[in-house]
């Protein structure tokens, strides 16, 4: 599952949800302008202003909001009684490798770049 976050355009960001079911490759996304890789600053303000999370305390990671997830899968067609248990198990692996927040209400995902 890929949450794209696309910022070649400027704000406010554009949020979508890629490869909804691949729940085995969870990472963040950021397109952007060929002329310059968006800083973690300027990532955080992006996921902030498109309400699916925050950079994360190590600056390296992001944390996605388990709510924005089920918003973009359901903008995606993608939300079904299977999905939500995908993403639960999700969701369950996560928690035992401490990558998911305290409260439950944010994943960390690794930031991969792409032009676009």
């Amino acid at each position: 599952m890929i949450v794209r976050l696309d910022v070649a355009a400027g704000l406010p960001a554009v949020t979508s949800l890629v490869a909804a079911t691949d729940f085995g490759a969870f990472h963040v996304e950021v397109r952007h302008a060929p002329a310059s890789t968006p800083t973690g600053p300027e990532i955080d303000a992006a996921l902030r202003a498109a309400r699916a999370g925050a950079l994360g305390p190590d600056q390296q990671h992001v944390l996605v909001d388990v709510a924005a997830l089920r918003r973009l899968a359901v903008e995606a067609g993608a939300s079904s009684p299977q999905w939500n248990a995908g993403l639960d198990a999700m969701l369950s692996y996560a928690a035992g490798r401490g990558w998911l927040s305290a409260d439950g209400a944010a994943i960390q995902a690794h930031v991969e770049f792409a032009t676009g």
